[in-house]
């Protein structure tokens, strides 16, 4: 009878958490730093192009301020998100700026980005649907599948992994398109700089 009993709760911490235990088991987890530093990498598969593209950089992510997304290769280029726009920017110069607040499906994307950058998985279950397990007392995987009409118009799912913060992150696209990205080296410092506050506030 131990045995049996023994058994059952080794399959039971086998099977998909229900959402609620789930998302307060990986929030257990999880850090939610005021503002974080890493590494990139990145492969994304472009329907009708036979080879993957790949870039890595670094990234700082900045509670309540936004996200700088900096690629170093194959060229060196800039993105920044903030609650409010999208830019890109080159040699030191603002080449797009998008409103977010005119472009709904941008500003969930924002939202949801800073959220999976933070570790904020109540931001997160507000727009998906939330399965996935728990291994052990770190490791953990999850699924998400967009509720947020704007959202599921453009991503058919996303799936993350980590630890302590998210380590892993796979985006399926509805036009067929996907993306893996690979976090490393994180980190709670230095502080933002005078640079990277200005692009966060401009």
């Amino acid at each position: 009878m131990r045995s049996l009993v023994l058994l059952l709760m080794l399959v039971a911490g086998s099977l998909p958490a229900y959402a609620a235990d789930l998302v307060r088991d990986v929030g257990t987890r999880l850090q939610q730093p005021e503002l974080l530093r890493g590494q990139f990498e990145q492969r994304k598969v472009v329907k009708g192009f036979s080879r993957p593209l790949r870039s890595r950089g670094d990234f700082l992510f900045w509670q309540g301020h936004g996200v700088i997304w900096h690629t170093r290769a194959p060229f060196e280029a800039s993105l920044i998100l903030t609650p409010r726009t999208l830019a890109s920017r080159q040699n030191n110069q603002t080449l797009q700026r998008l409103d977010a607040q005119k472009e709904p499906g941008l500003r969930a994307l924002n939202e949801t980005l800073m959220a999976l950058l933070s570790g904020n998985l109540d931001s997160l279950q507000q727009r998906f649907e939330i399965t996935g397990t728990v291994t052990g007392t770190a490791t953990w995987q999850l699924r998400l599948i967009p509720r947020d009409a704007r959202l599921a118009g453009i991503i058919q799912r996303i799936e993350l992994s980590g630890d302590a913060h998210v380590r892993d992150v796979t985006m399926l696209e509805r036009n067929g398109d996907s993306s893996h990205i690979r976090f490393d080296r994180l980190s709670t410092s230095p502080a933002a700089s005078r640079q990277e506050a200005g692009w966060l506030d401009e």
